[in-house]
């Protein structure tokens, strides 16, 4: 996951307004859904495909491969496809290009509202989004503790790409096999092939 490109993006796009009215400048390559319950998720869904991320397998397609619902995208996201990590608190992991859900806009805890995280000052977290833009500049408008205060939020840490090390079984002296281990950064060990000996594996983390 490149987030310096993710936050490029949001910087080339997030400003959908033209002489005042939102929802006029959009990216052609996707669709608006302003007017149509809310561009928020699929300008978060721009924004993680424009850093690397491709949301495969899912349901809920709009234009270009995004996910429209913020509660569609959250599921996406936290499944086994991207295992992005949740939190109900502002997590040490969470950082620029993460995003984050607003839950209790009504009744129902599910997600309403999407926001990506455009960069973080110590506990203070400044969020970009559509529907009602936001650049995620370092002022109130943008800044969650003020903009969203008081509000149910749910923070996703978005993993980065997995580094990978490649494994390969030979007999006299000729390839037989060979199998791609994931790194998980969080186990600190590599997984996908006999993890618990791969486990304090912690050098040649690239992939080759």
């Amino acid at each position: 996951y490149d987030r310096g490109k993710a936050i490029s993006y949001i910087d080339d796009w997030w400003d959908s307004s033209v002489d005042g009215k939102e929802g006029m400048r959009i990216n052609p390559i996707y669709e608006s859904y302003y007017g149509r319950g809310g561009d928020c998720a699929n300008f978060a869904s721009q924004v993680l495909i424009a850093g690397g991320i491709r949301l495969s397998g899912s349901t809920s397609y709009g234009k270009g491969g995004t996910i429209p619902g913020a509660e569609n995208l959250r599921g996406h996201l936290t499944s086994s496809i991207h295992g992005a990590k949740e939190y109900s608190y502002l997590h040490e992991s969470i950082k620029e290009g993460d995003i984050i859900f607003w839950t209790d806009y009504d009744e129902n805890p599910d997600a309403d509202h999407t926001l990506i995280v455009k960069s973080r000052v110590g506990n203070e977290i400044y969020v970009a989004a559509h529907t009602s833009d936001r650049p995620g500049t370092r002022n109130p408008e943008d800044k969650l503790s003020e903009a969203f205060a008081g509000y149910n939020l749910v923070y996703l840490h978005i993993p980065d790409s997995p580094v990978v090390r490649e494994l390969i079984i030979s007999q006299n002296d000729k390839p037989r096999y060979g199998v791609f281990n994931s790194y998980n950064e969080e186990k600190n060990c590599y997984t996908g092939f006999k993890e618990t000996q791969s486990c304090g594996l912690t050098e040649n983390k690239v992939a080759k």
